[in-house]
């Protein structure tokens, strides 16, 4: 099957196999369409059998023959589950600064919690990652349950697009009580707001979005209407937004304050994605407490456009228009600075959220906002010795800014509903951090291998770092950049060391044709410290044959040099304190193999490697030789 909206033709997909265009309904496979690729002899009709066939027999597998309907989602709370949430969340974070041992944070302490993040829950990424929580425990409510005496100030605000208004703050139109559903959006066939009604709708909130089918009883040509009343919760310039696919104009108490017009530049699912680029802004003078009639009239994208390339006249269509509150950037960070001063500890939350993080595009930059930037800096001058800051996001953010600054940096990710309970176990003491970084963490965007390759040149994308992607281009001598935090790289509130190791046999002839012939690696690890943690032994092999030179006679690995070193087997191992263990693993020939491209094999070459033992890339400190005394080729995974 095919990614949303990722098939580009008839024939080709389907004689490449590709048995499901996705979404429907179907633009390169309606019965025309098909019947005509037939007739020029694109694709056969034996193509076409073979693959309504797999089709249906994916039907069968799944029981939809015997129970077409699709049955009802339940949503089932279960406190077993809720734990296991709870303590994969707290098993991976990373600890990745912690000066004079700053954390965990002693129990009799106060504690001044900030920022946006520490008062919501993110779930997680943008796109098809977005999903609903039974609920979600803040910080703010997991510190306390341990017993903290907390201070709290909400920080500055953090968004991609301007959020909807607080659902306190709209009304329905006339309507003094609060209602469920109290924006009305009128649906128009044509070009005329108000003539020509095709149906009207209540809605929680101010937008509406046309994915994959289109409502039968709306024209192509369409304009709606949206209306609500909105009382100003205070008294300032409040910001607004206009969203929209197509032209739209914004009234506030009948008179246009706003026009956005027809967006030129549009994707299939700019209104999904891509609402950033869609979003038009404009402030408005608001009095606290006095109602407003808001309204919106937008149409549907013009023609020649939505006809045109990329869109192929398949887009998702929609309008939106937002409001938030005016906020006092600079009272903000005073608030933040007076409870980090007030309190023995600070912990001051930053991340990213789902609008700026998400499937469906790439970010420009990897900095956080520039108001986070300055509240982390307001509570570190107010408390400089005992602060933490707490980064929840998917992916790398510039920390380079503060990281000699700040006493002690967590990593908390996308911890799930239970994001309270989770990081507030692990800045207590109450769990080690055991998480290990699954990536090298930049210090500035530029320093990426790809960087050079974004964004791609007449939509060909170049993936010229070939197998030089992470700390296998940072391993490189002639790079100059090194990561902030290396990859495999975590603290604990213990200290691990490895002792040793070994192997079974230094000489190996392995056989090509059995993957489950080996060696034996061994590494003893020691917990060094006070307290039971977990550390992540890595075993590297390093290709001492490399060199500058490209693996195999037919330019193997795309003609690249082989990286310095590559991570081959790790185990994760829990140790009381002073315990000390032998972590044993089985290399097998993918251990000494490289893909190479040319021949469409896998190759092995022989001569002399290096298995690495660390507890990061940048932290290895035992080697055994290897060697492999025949080369060899093979096929398959």
């Amino acid at each position: 099957m095919s990614d949303w909206m990722g098939t580009y033709s008839t024939a080709r997909g389907l004689e490449a196999g590709q048995d499901l265009e996705m979404p429907g309904p179907t633009k390169w496979r309606s019965v025309g369409e098909v019947k005509e690729q037939i007739r020029k002899g694109a694709v056969t009709e034996e193509t076409i059998n073979t693959s309504a066939r797999r089709v249906l027999e994916l039907a069968r597998r799944l029981g939809r023959w015997d129970n077409p309907e699709e049955p009802p989602e339940r949503c089932v709370e279960d406190p077993a589950t809720n734990a296991l949430i709870r303590d994969a969340g707290a098993d991976g974070i990373a600890l990745l600064r912690n000066e004079g041992g700053v954390l965990p944070i002693t129990k009799t302490a106060t504690v001044a919690i900030i920022g946006q993040h520490a008062t919501s829950v993110v779930l997680g990424g943008g796109g098809s990652a977005r999903v609903d929580a039974q609920h979600a425990i803040t910080l703010v409510d997991g510190l306390p349950m341990l017993g903290y005496d907390v201070k709290v100030a909400a920080g500055v605000p953090v968004f991609g697009v301007v959020p909807h208004a607080d659902p306190s703050a709209v009304f329905e139109v006339g309507n003094t009580e609060h209602t469920p559903a109290p924006v009305k959006i009128e649906w128009f066939n044509g070009p005329t707001i108000g003539e020509n009604p095709s149906f009207q709708e209540m809605r929680p909130q101010a937008e509406y979005m046309i994915k994959e089918r289109w409502p039968g009883h709306l024209d192509k040509d369409y304009c709606t209407r949206i209306t609500f009343d909105l009382v100003a919760p205070s008294s300032g310039q409040h910001l607004f937004s206009a969203i929209s696919t197509g032209r739209a104009v914004v009234y506030i108490d009948g008179v246009q304050v706003f026009e956005r017009p027809q967006e030129t530049k549009l994707k299939p699912e700019s209104f999904y994605f891509y609402k950033r680029q869609l979003e038009r802004r404009f402030t408005h003078e608001m009095t606290a407490g006095r109602r407003y009639s808001v309204r919106m009239d937008s149409w549907a994208a013009d023609r020649a456009i939505l006809d045109a390339p990329p869109l192929n006249g398949k887009m998702f269509q929609g309008s939106a228009v937002r409001f938030y509150e005016h906020i006092d950037l600079a009272a903000r960070l005073r608030e933040a600075s007076e409870a980090a001063a007030a309190c023995d500890y600070a912990v001051v939350c930053t991340g990213t959220i789902n609008e700026i993080e998400s499937e469906g595009f790439d970010r420009t930059d990897m900095d956080l906002t520039a108001a986070e930037y300055d509240m982390v800096d307001a509570v570190l001058a107010a408390n400089p010795d005992r602060s933490a800051v707490v980064n929840f996001s998917g992916a790398p953010v510039g920390m380079a800014q503060f990281a000699d600054r700040s006493p002690a940096i967590v990593q908390a990710w996308f911890p799930g509903q239970e994001m309270g309970d989770s990081v507030a176990a692990v800045l207590s003491g109450d769990v080690n951090p055991g998480g290990r970084l699954p990536l090298s963490w930049p210090r500035k965007v530029e320093d990426n291998p790809a960087y050079d390759n974004f964004p791609s040149h007449n939509n060909i994308l170049r993936y010229e770092e070939a197998l030089n992607v992470g700390y296998r281009y940072y391993d490189r001598a002639d790079v100059a950049a090194k990561p902030l935090f290396p990859f495999g790289y975590g603290l604990s509130y213990t200290t691990f060391a490895v002792l040793g190791a070994g192997i079974t046999q230094q000489r190996v002839l392995f056989a090509a044709a059995d993957a489950n012939i080996g060696i034996t690696v061994t590494a003893r690890v020691q917990n060094t410290g006070g307290r039971a943690g977990k550390v992540a032994v890595q075993f590297y092999v390093a290709d001492c044959n490399s060199g500058d030179a490209a693996i195999g006679g037919g330019g193997g690995g795309g003609g690249h040099a082989r990286p310095p070193k590559e991570l081959r087997a790790f185990e994760k191992v829990a140790l009381e304190a002073g315990e000390v263990r032998d972590v044993v693993l089985t290399l097998d020939r993918d251990c000494v193999s490289c893909y190479d491209a040319a021949r469409m094999c896998w190759e092995a070459r022989p001569g002399a490697y290096k298995v690495l033992v660390g507890l990061s890339s940048a932290d290895i400190t035992h080697s055994v030789d290897l060697t492999l005394d025949k080369g060899f080729t093979w096929t398959g995974v």
